[in-house]
């Protein structure tokens, strides 16, 4: 879940469910059978994510798919959060449930927060990618997408131009050569794997990996003269973004 999303909507719930529960735990923090769930579940979290870690390690189970799907290697901070979780029930071992649960959620989402968060934001975010636009272009150059979602405009600090998020794919290629010919000074900004009779992608920079696709800069220089003419257009949208690299 991106960070955004996050602060949307699970943050304001959060105290919400802590007022809720407020009244109930005098009155059922002390019992057995709670207390008994509360030391087993973090107990089967911290084995888990221990054992999933090993797994990962040798390059076997869930942990090595998502290694190879994010194209990271995250088995290192499963075994370490597992590990973690496990000594910390064993320094609060004389405690109550509440408390082994408490410590463990401590170090889980330390463990996000530090660890986790960091490993996926550069793959699950443009972040990035920007940074080497930012770094490469003038700031006040405009930067059109073409066949991005909208996480990418989120991300900009700088003029964005695109051609609506629901337009079929050969109509926002004509657009976006149409746009970049009229302005020969902005620059593309699409997926490498994007394949277009207009556009010459040989003539593209590449600027980073996100979203498990490598993504391409492409001036002027990359529109083909042979491209086939079509009428086709649709509407051309501008965003503006409220903390601009100059203002």
């Amino acid at each position: 879940m991106s960070p955004g999303k996050r602060g949307v909507y699970i943050l304001p719930a959060l105290p919400m469910l802590a007022l809720a529960m407020a009244p109930y735990m005098p009155h059922t923090a002390d019992k057995k059978w709670l207390s008994r769930i509360l030391w087993g579940i973090p107990l089967l979290i911290g084995g888990s994510l221990f054992v999933l870690g090993l797994l990962g390690l040798v390059d076997t189970g869930p942990v090595a798919k998502l290694n190879q799907r994010y194209e990271v290697d995250g088995s290192g901070l499963f075994l370490t959060t597992g590990l973690a979780v496990l000594v910390a029930l064993f320094v609060v071992r004389r405690r109550a449930g509440w408390q082994a649960w408490g410590v463990t959620m401590l170090v889980v989402w330390c463990s996000y927060s530090v660890g986790f968060a960091s490993l996926l934001n550069p793959i699950r975010t443009p972040a990035g990618v920007w940074q080497v636009i930012d770094s490469s272009v003038p700031a006040n150059s405009e930067i059109a997408l073409l066949g991005t979602g909208e996480q990418f405009m989120l991300f900009a600090r700088r003029p964005i131009v695109h051609f609506g998020y629901h337009t079929p794919p050969e109509t926002e290629m004509f657009s976006a050569w149409h746009w970049l010919k009229m302005n020969p000074a902005g620059h593309l900004l699409l997926p490498a794997s994007r394949e277009s009779l207009c556009l010459d992608l040989s003539k593209g920079h590449s600027v980073g990996r996100a979203h498990r696709e490598d993504w391409l800069l492409l001036g002027a220089e990359g529109l083909r003269a042979d491209c086939p003419h079509s009428d086709i257009r649709t509407t051309t949208f501008r965003y503006e973004p409220i903390n601009p690299l100059i203002r």
